[in-house]
């Protein structure tokens, strides 16, 4: 049984054109399977850490996004900058500066005398520090130079001098950008200046900012171990504890970053933070948001200007080279910016941190980049699978806006960067991922539907169903409608004389003929049932006239049948005919059946009268019965005799019925 249950199953399908609508825990597996795949796609597509390039659509639109977070952040926080411009001051070497018939300045770099000049100027003015972009290490050919910058150095206590690592400058050569030299324990090994220097000023680490994987600087090591317990701080943070008069503070290594004093310094997995861009940079030399003065004018006196004064007095002077010789230009993710001014937004952010309690950008771990990418596509899921089209294509923007709005706000208020393109982008891949397999799914069992329909009803019924396919859903309803049973006379008599074949082959020509009758005044084809045929009209498409169409179909098969008894006679075939019968009223119309196929009929006594009416015709020798009550309907348009009142098996009372004989002339 369970073999032939199969083969009538296979058998249905391919009659159906192999079109059958997916059940729903396939759906479930598909919508899931599309869910994991737009979270997959995202997730290993989604920038690493640190990795904000163009590698890539999603890495390319992440930095882009980057920027105008960037952008928002330095609005938001108009004020603080306005409070940076006024605590840090470049004084750039550039082209000019070097220019023999312009800046008459040697070098580069300088003489050291120079830059005792150059100290004492900003000294007398007052600035907060000095602040060297530079290492001394070597004697200069002019000792007395030396002596006299150390001198100044000395009396100026407020300056910084760079040492370096030349490991670090190695591996930079080797791999053409940045990068930190491994070193054992983390000890770092320094190159520090002369020792006449070391001892008259403080000393910073000149760590070069850090690039990502697409060789754009966005971070910096703000301190390093010299030796053990010796602990050396970057020159930005050097120059922003300078303006804290966090000086003399004790440095300690905690857990997740470091101590000054009271004030802890978060940082990265790899002992880095994140440098806060405040501005792009404003012209071709790369400088442009920080107050700068050029160092040949503070080296000829500029600083007692007065006009010069309010961007020297108590600011932190950060003193670099920037002419093209030195080559020192980096990619940030505002643009290309000198090494100084880049170093000058290391400095800037740990000052606003120190000082405004607004700590550097903390990017989110991989991990938790992932798990956002999930949350937020598991309600896009949930919408696009329950909702109208429409309104989960809204849901859909309403999430990424809200997100967006989310983002933003962790991002500017809280120095939290989540990555914002790979989530929306799962967002949306989710949503239509799911709204094109809720289409293709409709449109799937739109065809189930009409494939299935053509075999009982008429086009123009299929298209009122597919428009209203809760009409078919299981359950039945009320309806008021007619029915109409119509079965062959001597149909059984002419199987014995003849091969199955050749019966077969009559019989189908009957039913096609009779179903294209009841398909033109859009009967549904309730059932066939071997020469008979059932045929509902009003349900489940509701017409007033119902009943007219029944008789209509009625008279039309005695017409078609004419003319198939013309057909079959030149063949031999004995003459046959049809009894019809129909009735009227209240019915139940509905899907009934079991879990493995169910099928559209009506139900009620008034079913039952009309299969009854149809017999009827045997033992009065008509051909076309109808209920009292489909004769009210059609009674000034037909010819009819009658009344004849019939007993009927299960009527206590007779049944009146009418004999239509045609319409009237």
């Amino acid at each position: 049984m369970a073999l032939f249950a199969r083969k009538r199953q296979t058998s249905d399908t391919a009659a159906l054109g192999n079109v059958q609508p997916l059940s729903p825990w396939r759906r479930r597996a598909l919508i899931a399977a599309i869910y994991i795949t737009s979270v997959g796609l995202c997730t290993l597509t989604d920038p690493k850490e640190g990795a904000r390039g163009s590698n890539t659509p999603i890495e390319g639109a992440e930095l882009y996004a980057f920027k105008l977070r960037n952008n928002t952040q330095a609005r938001r926080y108009e004020e603080v900058s306005k409070w940076l411009q006024q605590k840090i001051v470049l004084i750039p070497m550039t082209d000019y500066t070097f220019a023999r018939d312009e800046g008459n300045i040697p070098g580069p770099p300088p003489p050291r005398s120079y830059q005792a000049k150059v100290v004492r100027e900003l000294t007398q003015v007052g600035a907060k520090g000095i602040v060297y972009d530079m290492v001394f290490e070597g004697k200069s050919d002019l000792p007395q130079g030396d002596d006299d910058f150390a001198t100044a150095l000395r009396e100026s206590k407020r300056s910084y001098i760079g040492c370096w690592n030349p490991d670090e400058t190695q591996a930079q050569n080797k791999e053409g950008q940045p990068g930190q030299a491994a070193t054992s324990d983390n000890i770092q090994r320094i190159q520090k200046p002369l020792p006449k220097f070391g001892a008259v000023a403080r000393l910073v680490y000149l760590l070069a900012p850090q690039a990502n994987d697409q060789n754009i600087i966005d971070r910096i090591q703000p301190i390093i171990e010299a030796a053990p317990g010796e602990y050396i701080p970057s020159l930005s943070l050097a120059g922003a504890m300078q303006a804290a008069g966090l000086q003399d503070a004790p440095i300690r290594k905690v857990f997740g970053g470091w101590k000054i004093g009271d004030f802890y310094l978060p940082v990265n997995a790899d002992g880095t933070f994140n440098i806060r861009f405040w501005a792009d940079p404003a012209d071709s030399e790369g400088i442009g948001f920080f107050p700068s003065i050029a160092y040949e004018e503070i080296y000829t006196g500029a600083a007692q200007n007065e006009v010069y004064q309010e961007n020297l007095k108590n600011h932190i002077a950060l003193i670099g080279d920037i002419s093209k010789l030195g080559n020192d230009f980096r990619l940030t993710a505002r643009g290309q910016m000198a090494g100084l001014e880049i170093q000058a937004n290391a400095m800037a952010t740990l000052m606003v941190a120190i000082e405004k309690g607004l700590f550097p950008l903390r990017e989110a771990p991989r991990w938790l980049n992932f798990l956002i990418i999930a949350l937020l596509a598991a309600p896009a899921c949930w919408f696009a699978t329950t909702l109208r089209p429409q309104w989960a294509f809204g849901a859909m923007l309403l999430t990424i806006v809200a997100y967006s709005l989310v983002n933003l706000w962790l991002f500017t208020d809280h120095a939290l960067y989540l990555h914002y393109v790979a989530p929306c982008v799962a967002v949306f891949l989710t949503t239509m991922g799911i709204l094109a397999e809720r289409s293709l799914s409709e449109e799937r069992q739109k065809s189930w539907m009409r494939a299935l329909l053509q075999r009982s009803v008429s086009p123009q019924v299929a298209s009122y169903l597919e428009a209203h396919p809760e009409k078919l859903k299981p359950g039945g309803e009320l309806v008021n409608a007619t029915v109409l049973f119509a079965d062959v006379r001597g149909f059984t008599a002419l199987s014995s004389r003849y091969e199955a074949q050749f019966i077969v082959g009559i019989l189908n020509e009957y039913l096609q003929a009779m179903t294209d009758v009841v398909f033109a005044y859009d009967g549904t084809l309730d059932k066939y049932m071997g020469d008979g045929i059932m045929v509902i009209f009003g349900a489940p498409q509701p017409y007033e006239d119902h009943a007219r169409r029944a008789v209509c179909v009625a008279i039309d098969m005695q017409t078609a049948m004419d003319k198939l008894r013309e057909g079959w006679e030149a063949r031999g075939v004995p003459q046959l005919s049809i009894g019809i019968g129909i009735a009227t009223g209240p019915m139940i119309a509905g899907n009934t059946g079991a879990i493995q196929r169910i099928e559209y009929t009506v139900l009620g006594d008034i079913v039952n009268l009309g299969s009854r009416i149809e017999g009827l015709n045997k033992e009065l020798s008509t051909k076309l019965l109808i209920h009292e009550s489909t004769y009210a309907f059609v009674k000034d348009e037909v010819e009819a005799r009658g009344p004849l009142a019939e007993h009927v098996k299960g009527q206590e009372k007779d049944v009146i019925v009418y004999e239509i004989l045609g319409w009237n002339k």
